[in-house]
């Protein structure tokens, strides 16, 4: 393990930031270039304190940051473990003193955190992320102050034969004030010794300390501890139930008289951006001694990123494998991780899998039904996905000796029978190591049986006589074992995971470490703080509190809830004024806009306008007789319809001649003409007297501005893959819409980066996005244009590997994960969507949209998940969210409809659910636009403008034709949606409007998802989908329309 760590800083009046910050960097502060001119971060004080007990150690490390700038600045600390070591404890400083962490479920740890963010109070956050990374937030670092952080972990020492070996690798480039270590050590027969430090007797521990100033740390810290009687094994009572011990035992690897030599190896390749962090030097050391036991066999090699290569054949002869090696080393690095993809070749004997184990991109496991090991020479690693492959044989660390590393990829697995009273047992493999973890009672001795192949060793492992100094440690490094055991035996137990850690204080994938401010904040989120005072005071104010049910707002959230749905139905469900009453005013807007003059394009024009307009002055005259009676009013309607559409026509002609616009302007400003003007700013054309019923021109509202002239041309898309539906709609009272025949254009957009343009513009684009790569890979808009210009080119499979390079960059950023997903979806990648969404839900599991996302992933895949569907959208509208998701239930129960119609068999889930018989309707619409986004803290709006001119948005939401908007989200990610029964013939215009941000991100400019979806609520749904990226500033962009015939 080296001491690696990074803090990422944001000041807190920062928008987003477009650059990730590199993966593997020293200790120093990372600061958005954009940010303006601030003075970097220094690290006044770093103290190390390290304490053994045989062969386990302790390591604590202080840090404290200094912040030289006038602004208050939030941090993220993050550092990667090595395998074996588990996070013992994290403090942070509240009120200038440290106070440790609690481990407590990550879902409530994220919802304090992000409630007392906002409430401008002081919590930290810790998690252990993928590939075994300590990670937490840090807020406030106070302006011209400074901030401490604290982080304990515990490991097993590797065996030097007659001294246990203590290491610490620290790589700081940044100079530090103050660097202090203190080491004790028990159990060693003699002073340790090395890394220049000079122990002496203090009682029964050997104890040293060393102080430097204005240093900068950059090498090993290292010592030998000779071993003293009884360093083997370590155990500790249990304190609930002091009958049982937690007992941990090293174990000499016994020696190996057969080893099985493999003919037919697959050899699997991680060939992913990630691949690149590898030291391939070690590696290929690795691999040439490997090659030289094995003598001759077989190599098929199957390279693989976000999907895996067809399988090479390589020989190996006489010991060496020279163009296996060449071709290893002529690999290109790119793209995500997909260790799903793994395919054994046929006829094959053993695999060797290459790769750091971190698997992000679609499914994440395979089996392999041979002898399989694993070597990876890399910084962040998953070394408990890796053993899921490997079944118990080694995962082989390649920075260690070639030697021993070549020989354990050879080694068969051991297994263990054990007779005594020790339960709840595992045998870990390392590099000439086998470590044995149980949990025993009493006192006496096992009989553990060790087996490889036909080779059988009997060790005896004796408890109950001795304990501790190390309690704790002893029983989490227990409890890790079993967190090992279950993660390769049963990884989706997480209700038995988070148990375990929260019993043992194990930072788990579902666990997390929070330190809060107030003690009036541990009670409300039922979290026992550790420091005695605070726990007092805890425990005071908790007794003090009226017992509740678990929750007992659900059954009056329903009750709301259908009270709403009844009124969402209602609004729908009523009859209002349609192109009967816009058609008149349209037709009078556009021969208004007709000058009368003597050029023959235009006068023809000023003649058709007048034609239409006598046609629709007629037409709805008609409609007082012909719209009395079923068959003569849909009759009508066609009519009407079709003049709409000639109307639209006329105006589309009008604008496409500078002449007519620019008449028209001087005529709107000489005239002042109201109808007009409607047509240059969008006003309302109409308004509905809610208490006659009666339609009358309106006063101007605030219009939407002009759409902007979009960079590309709109891509048509004139049909739509129907959403599957076999089955008639269940319930409802609202009417169905009328058939919409819509046409759906989806606004282009194309980068215009010089760089993205020169890939474009490049013979071989591919080549020329690697040549680019080294200086953008921290911008996830760089692969996220690449990849669509390759697709573009019809290069589906390069674009796809680009895209997946978005898994690469921060494997827990929720916000990267969406836009990665959301683009999939657009891509209809559904199969590849849902693990994303997956991992949102586990990183963001506090926020409905996580639900929402992977609920409609499941819907839309080919083989749909609907009952999963269901439960997910239930879940989003029956639950108890922070009221900057507005209206979220509502959106999610008219979501849930749409898949029972969808669906018969789903049906099954409304009584195994419980749901009211009154919240099943389909609430039929006949159009419907979806606008969401990636970014939490984030107002962004939708505009929706209808045929009349008429806009519908959040401080206007419902139209007099009955177009209704949802409410407006100006903290979370959306969604926002219009909706409309009944639309009118014409085209509607859907802009987005984007206000700022407050949020403090690495991810980049905001990326919008926006859906168009016809003839909602029924059998024959439609919907096309895009995705946009809106700038750092305030703007207005048109994302789509709809023609509505």
């Amino acid at each position: 393990m080296r001491l690696l760590a990074l803090l990422f800083l944001l000041p807190l009046s920062s928008f987003a930031l477009t650059p990730l910050p590199p993966r593997q960097v020293p200790p120093q502060v990372w600061i958005d270039p954009g940010a303006g001119d601030l003075k970097p971060i220094a690290l006044g004080d770093v103290a190390i304190d390290i304490r053994t007990f045989g062969f386990i150690a302790r390591t604590s490390i202080e840090l404290r940051f200094d912040n030289p700038n006038g602004r208050v600045l939030e941090g993220e600390f993050v550092f990667p473990l090595s395998a074996g070591q588990t996070v013992a404890g994290y403090a942070l400083e509240v009120n200038g003193a440290m106070r440790e962490g609690v481990v407590v479920e990550k879902e409530t740890a994220r919802v304090a955190f992000e409630d007392i963010t906002r409430q401008q109070v002081d919590p930290g956050l810790a998690e252990i992320t993928q590939g075994n990374v300590f990670r937490t937030r840090l807020y406030p670092i106070p302006a011209r102050g400074s901030k401490r952080v604290r982080l304990s972990f515990e490991q097993v020492m590797s065996d030097g034969d007659k001294a246990w070996r203590y290491e610490l690798p620290l790589h700081f480039t940044q100079t530090v004030g103050r660097f202090t270590v203190r080491a004790r050590a028990a159990l060693a027969s003699a002073a340790p010794s090395g890394g220049g430090f000079a122990f002496e007797r203090a009682g029964t521990e050997w104890f040293t300390e060393l102080t430097r100033e204005n240093v900068t740390p950059q090498r090993r810290l290292q010592f030998d501890i000779p071993k003293g009687e009884g360093s083997q094994i370590v155990e500790a009572v249990d304190p609930i139930e002091p009958q049982w011990r937690s007992v941990v035992a090293l174990i000499a690897p016994p020696a190996v008289k057969d080893v099985v030599i493999p003919k037919r190896l697959a050899l699997f390749v991680d060939a992913s951006a990630s691949a690149r962090e590898q030291d391939w030097a070690r590696i290929n050391a690795v691999l040439r001694r490997y090659f030289e036991r094995i003598g001759s066999a077989e190599v098929r090699l199957v390279v693989f990123r976000n999907e895996a290569d067809p399988p090479q054949t390589f020989a190996v002869r006489d010991g060496r494998a020279p163009e296996l090696l060449a071709a290893l080393a002529a690999l290109t690095f790119d793209g995500g991780s997909s260790y799903g993809s793994l395919t054994l070749p046929s006829g094959s004997d053993a695999a060797l899998i290459i790769g750091d184990g971190l698997s992000n991109f679609g499914t994440a496991t395979a089996t392999l039904p041979v002898p399989t090991t694993a070597l990876h020479a890399a910084q962040r690693f998953d070394t408990a996905h890796l053993q899921r492959f490997t079944r118990g044989a080694a995962v082989v660390d390649a920075h260690g000796d070639v030697d021993a590393a070549s020989a354990a990829l050879l080694g068969a697995v051991w297994h263990m029978n054990s007779r005594g009273n020790c339960e709840q047992q595992h045998l870990e493999t390392r590099l000439g190591q086998l470590i044995w973890y149980g949990r025993c009672k009493g006192q006496g001795t096992l009989a553990l049986t060790l087996a490889k192949g036909r080779e059988r060793v009997e060790v005896p492992i004796t408890f109950g006589v001795g304990n501790s100094d190390l309690n704790e440690t002893v029983h989490r490094l227990w409890a890790q074992s079993q967190l090992a055991e279950l993660g390769r035996s049963n990884p989706t137990d997480r209700v038995a995971m988070i148990a375990l850690g929260k019993r043992y204080g194990v930072v788990t994938e579902g666990t997390s470490l929070l330190v809060l401010d107030r003690v009036e904040d541990y009670v409300r989120y039922r979290i026992e703080p550790k420091e005695p005072e605070l726990r007092a005071q805890y425990l005071q104010q908790l007794a003090a509190l009226p017992k509740t049910p678990a929750d007992p707002d659900r059954a009056q959230r329903i009750a709301q809830l259908i009270q709403r749905w009844q009124a969402f139905k209602a609004y729908h469900a009523a009859s209002y004024p349609n192109v009967e009453s816009v058609l008149v005013p349209i037709a009078e807007q556009e021969a208004a806009a007709w000058p009368n003059t003597h050029i023959k394009d235009v006068a023809a024009g000023f003649q058709q306008a007048q034609a239409l307009l006598t046609d629709a002055r007629t037409l709805v005259a008609r409609f007082a007789r012909d719209g009395a009676e079923p068959d003569s009013a849909a009759k009508w309607r066609r009519e009407a319809s079709a003049l709409m559409m000639a109307i639209e026509a006329l105006r589309k002609r009008r604008e496409s001649m500078p002449l007519v616009a620019q008449a028209a302007d001087e005529l709107a400003r000489e005239e002042r003409d109201d109808l007009a003007q409607v047509a240059v700013t969008g006003s309302r054309i109409l308004d509905r007297d809610a208490s006659a019923g009666e339609v009358r021109m309106a006063a101007d509202a605030p219009g939407a501005p002009p759409p902007p002239a979009p960079s590309a041309a709109p891509a048509v898309v004139e049909s739509i893959q129907p959403v599957l539906a076999e089955s008639k709609a269940i319930g409802g009272s609202a009417p169905e819409p009328e058939p919409v025949r819509a046409t759906i254009e989806l606004t282009g957009w194309t980068p215009d980066s010089p760089d993205v343009l020169a890939i474009r513009q490049a013979r071989d684009s591919y080549a020329a996005y690697l040549a680019a790569r080294e200086r953008l890979a921290s911008s996830p808009a760089f692969f996220l244009d690449v990849a669509d210009v390759l697709r573009g080119k019809k290069q589906d499979r390069l674009a796809l590997r680009v895209l997946s390079n978005l898994a690469e960059m921060d494997v827990d950023n929720a916000a990267l994960v969406r836009v990665l997903a959301y683009r999939l979806s657009e891509w209809e990648r559904f199969d590849l969507a849902v693990p994303q969404f997956e991992k949102a839900l586990a990183l963001r599991g506090e926020e409905p949209q996580s639900y929402r996302d992977l609920a409609l992933a499941l819907y839309r895949q080919q083989a749909p998940d609907h009952h999963r569907a269901v439960d997910l959208l239930w879940q989003v509208a029956t639950g108890d969210w922070h009221g900057r998701f507005p209206d979220i239930e509502l959106i999610a129960l008219h979501e849930m409809n749409q898949v029972l119609v969808s669906a018969p068999g789903a049906t099954a889930s409304v009584a195994r659910l419980g749901i009211a018989p009154e919240l099943i309707d389909p609430v039929a619409v006949g159009l419907r636009v979806v606008l969401s986004w990636d970014a939490d803290n984030t107002d962004i709006d939708l505009w929706v403008v209808d045929p009349s001119g008429e806009k519908a948005y959040y401080s206007d939401p419902e139209t007099p034709t009955g177009g209704h908007v949802s409410r407006d989200f100006t903290q979370g990610y959306g969604p926002e949606v219009f909706s409309i029964r009944r639309p009118l013939p014409g085209t509607y215009i859907v802009l987005a409007n984007y206000y700022g941000d407050r949020r403090q991100s690495l991810t980049g400019p905001v990326t919008l998802q926006l859906e168009f979806q016809t003839r909602f609520g029924t059998t024959a749904s439609t919907r096309a989908v895009t995705t946009r990226r809106l700038s750092e500033g305030k703007e207005t962009i048109e994302i789509g329309r709809f023609t509505v015939e």
